[in-house]
């Protein structure tokens, strides 16, 4: 991530985890062990240029975003990332041709 300064300041913990790899299509250790870095931030505090410059520094680095929590990416953008992406959509094509399970978010991240 580009930071403004060498010190500038990082606001709310960041939560760092590692896992081994696994098979939920659309999980971010699908086929792959994984680290996992979530940044937050306090309700009310400014968050989009921290948040867009973080997911930025992440993408270049390979790394998956949570498709369930706040990011600015749309499905096209997500499905490089997960190997089954497709596949996903597929069966919810299948299961859910109505999109009786779908919102306006999920229209976004993983198409409509």
């Amino acid at each position: 991530m580009v930071l403004r300064s060498a010190w500038e300041r990082v606001p709310f913990p960041v939560e760092v985890r590692f896992t081994a790899a696994d098979d939920i299509w659309l999980s971010h250790g699908y086929g792959r062990d994984s680290a996992y870095i979530a940044i937050h931030q306090y309700i009310g505090a400014p968050f989009e240029d921290y948040f867009r410059r973080f997911e930025a520094a992440m993408t270049a680095l390979g790394g998956r975003p949570h498709w369930g929590k706040m990011n600015f990416l749309d499905a096209s953008a997500l499905a490089p990332a997960y190997p089954r992406f497709d596949d996903f959509r597929a069966v919810r094509d299948k299961l859910d041709p109505d999109r009786v399970f779908a919102n306006e978010y999920t229209d976004r991240v993983l198409g409509a």
